[in-house]
């Protein structure tokens, strides 16, 4: 309003200074330019509206697209920890076709994964390394997909349980399957790895078991991943 007042306030006193010629020539002026002192007001008042609608609509897309971003860089985590599990299942796999065998460490309880990528020398048919992975020790894997640890694979009964039940001690109509364990996962990511592969969470049932917040490791969990293949453990 200051410039179209500004504006006014200078025709008044050209008009008062020079006469009706010189007001109808800056008029004129006007005219062409900005059209009158008011139509610079509602210029002004309409670019404001419109840098305000701006501002909110970018806003607003701006959570939106965070928010699908948050979105789709969980899903590729999940993904890739799906992922690297299956090609821990396709080396278990090949490593039994080639030996005859799993890399069992401990009969019915869990396996010694050093042997699919460190040749034992006592297995025959053994044709490693089989996964792209170091061993940390006889018994694990290292892996660091989801900020986690070292891998495991486990026996397990096809009962609900958190904290694993091994198969040394089979009943009669019990079932017993592969796991294959990783620790230390945040708990978020383990949540939504769950959600994502049984539809619901469920710490104790279903194809994805959770152990978190043990002693020392708040917020973390250990993810237990049902394997495809066969334990071969029966009652």
């Amino acid at each position: 309003m200051k410039k179209g007042a500004m504006f006014g306030l200078d025709c008044q006193a050209l008009k008062n200074q020079f006469g009706e010629l010189f007001l109808a020539s800056r008029q004129s002026e006007a005219q062409q330019g900005a059209i009158g002192s008011c139509r610079y007001t509602k210029r002004g008042a309409m670019f404001g509206l419109d840098a305000r609608i701006a501002l909110a609509i970018f806003g607003a897309l701006s959570v939106i697209s965070g928010a699908a971003l948050y979105s789709a860089i969980q899903e590729s985590k999940i993904v890739a920890y799906i992922t690297s599990l299956e090609e821990v299942d396709k080396a278990l796999e090949a490593y039994y076709l080639d030996t005859g065998a799993y890399p069992t460490s401990v009969a019915n309880n869990y396996f010694g994964l050093e042997k699919l990528v460190v040749d034992p020398t006592d297995v025959p048919g053994w044709d490693g390394p089989y996964i792209g992975l170091d061993a940390s020790s006889s018994r694990y894997l290292e892996f660091t997909v989801l900020g986690g640890s070292v891998l495991g694979v486990n026996y397990g009964k096809d009962t609900n349980w958190t904290s694993r039940i091994n198969c040394t001690s089979m009943l009669a109509g019990q079932t017993c399957s592969l796991w294959i364990a990783t620790q230390w996962s945040a708990k978020s990511i383990a949540e939504a790895i769950d959600v994502r592969v049984d539809g619901a969470l469920g710490a104790s049932t279903g194809n994805v078991r959770l152990m978190c917040d043990t002693p020392g490791y708040t917020g973390k969990c250990t993810i237990y991943y049902k394997s495809d293949l066969p334990s071969n453990v029966k009652a």
